[in-house]
């Protein structure tokens, strides 16, 4: 029987990013998502509820993640759902489920830019154009 992987997940960062190395020297950047569902009881009450997602990016995704996202920032995950089984110290198995990324869109509009000093500008000690719109009967060539 065939089987596919894929999830979407689109949410709000609850900490900063974190860029490491890898084990092959890739970068890795992995946060946590904040995902929140809503539904109606039979009742007809809304019930509000937050998952918490560890998603882990690697390569130039995880670089520009590390570099554009904060806390705060929302975006849009698609990977695959992978789980991580370990023991406690009590020696309970435990399992965490992680979303390995293979594209990380970011939500929130850019920054603005912050505008140029003006002796960074490129028209800095120009002259101003002349203004077409204003001529004198003497430029006028008939």
């Amino acid at each position: 029987m065939a089987a596919f992987n894929r999830i979407f997940l689109m949410g709000t960062l609850v900490r900063d990013p974190e860029l490491r190395a890898g084990g092959n020297g890739e970068s890795r950047t992995e946060f946590r998502l904040a995902v929140d569902e809503s539904r109606r009881s039979r009742s007809g009450e809304l019930i509000k509820k937050t998952l918490f997602i560890d998603v882990l990016v690697w390569g130039a995704q995880a670089e520009s993640s590390h570099r554009y996202l904060t806390q705060g920032s929302h975006v849009l995950v698609e990977g695959r759902l992978t789980a991580e089984e370990w023991k406690t110290r009590e020696g309970q198995d435990r399992v965490t489920y992680k979303v390995i990324a293979s594209n990380v869109q970011f939500l929130d509009p850019p920054p603005p830019r912050q505008p140029l000093p003006d002796d960074f500008r490129a028209d800095a000690g120009k002259s101003p154009a002349p203004d077409p719109t204003r001529t004198s009967p003497g430029d006028i060539p008939f």
